[in-house]
């Protein structure tokens, strides 16, 4: 109980220059933690737009044995598919443990013909007409939704509209190649134009047809998709479901092959990107915090040689060298984590607040930075833990930089020195 009194006694005994490394270390904590929080809301929002459109979050994949045996091997299974894709999404529909089942058609790339006029690179995604998440991702802007068992429409963002004149009822065609290297084309009527709920320059490009449509224009025939994907009832784990799954499967369907599918281990081109940007700013941040301690190694030093009266005080009473390490130690340790937690609820406070204002912009450049068409600061644990992690290590640099040299005194020394 003795060291815990002592170290309280000298952080008041202090207090003016303990709140001047409290300060620093709180507004750097502070502004550190909102540089990581900027980085978790880029992620967040690359994971509910841009990657959550392309690839919908589902618990399990049905697939033929061949396709995954292809896919296992890096070739190409496009080939493999599942026949009767509605039979299938119906029956496991049924299953009291399945919430939806869908066909996943694969997305590919093509070009736009509107009144003999060629536009370049459009994408183009399967919506099917059981997949209730992606209707989530997006709302109609003009003109109306595709409508359930609906073929021969399609949707457009309505970035689109920026540079052509197009109307819902306009008739367009679609040409391109399907997944077998041949040229293909489809006459469509545009149904509706939409806008994604979190967008992304990335999704500009987007054409959303029904999955019958894109399926065949893949080059399938009427009710082949490239997989089924399953998403289970809230409760039901997919270590309990597959089993259950594979013994449907052997009734209905014996080529098809249930895995379970990781989306929390999922990553898409765009969240790897950012995830390095990310490490990037973690990168930054620690810098920063290393260089923030340089400063505070001097404040410090001078504190202490501003406190030889102290230490030959304590040396007179017995204290021996590895004792006040230890009390002076702490006294930073406390200062500089009651900092870093202050720093950390001052940027908990800022973050609600921005947050709360939803802050949003249709500008490309802005949806970039932020990940999307909204501002946000996210949270993850990992930021609170480099915060705290780095105001440690700061801690102990400068326990190491300036004790030793600080109480490197003869007690006779710090008596004369205290008279």
């Amino acid at each position: 109980m003795l060291l815990p009194k002592i170290v309280m006694r000298n952080v008041m005994a202090h207090r003016r220059k303990n709140l001047v490394v409290f300060a620093v270390t709180g507004c750097v904590s502070m502004f550190l933690f909102l540089f990581l929080c900027f980085s978790d809301g880029e992620m967040e929002n690359i994971r509910n737009g841009v990657s959550s459109f392309f690839t919908p979050w589902i618990d399990v994949v049905a697939a033929t044995d061949e396709a995954l045996m292809l896919d296992g091997a890096g070739k190409s299974s496009a080939e493999a598919t599942v026949a009767e894709t509605d039979r299938l999404t119906e029956g496991l529909s049924a299953l009291p443990f399945v919430k939806e089942a869908f066909g996943r058609v694969s997305g590919n790339w093509g070009n736009l013909y509107w009144k003999g006029d060629k536009y370049l690179d459009f994408r183009y995604l399967a919506l099917d007409s059981r997949d209730s998440v992606l209707r989530t991702k997006y709302r109609i802007v003009e003109g109306r939704d595709l409508k359930p068992g609906e073929t021969g429409a399609a949707l457009i963002h309505k970035a689109v509209l920026k540079t052509l004149a197009l109307a819902p009822g306009d008739p367009i065609s679609l040409v391109g190649n399907d997944s077998f290297g041949q040229v293909m084309s489809m006459d469509l009527t545009l149904a509706g134009v939409f806008e994604p709920t979190l967008d992304n320059p990335n999704l500009y490009n987007m054409i959303i047809l029904p999955r019958e449509d894109l399926s065949t224009f893949n080059g399938y025939t009427p009710g082949e998709s490239r997989s089924l994907g399953i998403r289970l009832e809230k409760g039901v784990s997919q270590a309990k479901a597959i089993p259950l799954l594979e013994e449907w499967g052997r009734q209905n369907a014996p080529n098809l092959r249930f895995v379970e599918r990781n989306m929390k281990g999922y990553k898409d081109d765009f969240s790897m990107v950012f995830g390095m940007i990310r490490m990037i700013i973690v990168v930054m941040s620690l810098l920063t915090l290393l260089i923030t301690s340089v400063g505070i190694m001097s404040v410090i030093s001078t504190n202490l040689q501003e406190r030889k009266k102290e230490i030959g005080t304590y040396y007179c009473l017995g204290s021996e060298p590895p004792f006040l390490i230890a009390a002076y130690s702490l006294e930073l340790a406390l200062v500089n984590l009651a900092a870093s937690a202050a720093g950390i609820l001052g940027g908990l406070l800022i973050r609600a607040i921005v947050n709360m204002a939803k802050i949003t912009s249709d500008e490309p450049g802005f949806q970039v930075v932020a990940g999307g068409s909204q501002f946000r600061l996210g949270l993850t644990p990992s930021s609170v833990l480099w915060i705290i992690g780095g105001v440690v290590v700061i801690t102990l640099l400068t326990a190491l930089t300036t004790l030793g040299k600080a109480l490197k005194v003869s007690p006779v020394e710090a008596v004369r020195e205290a008279e």
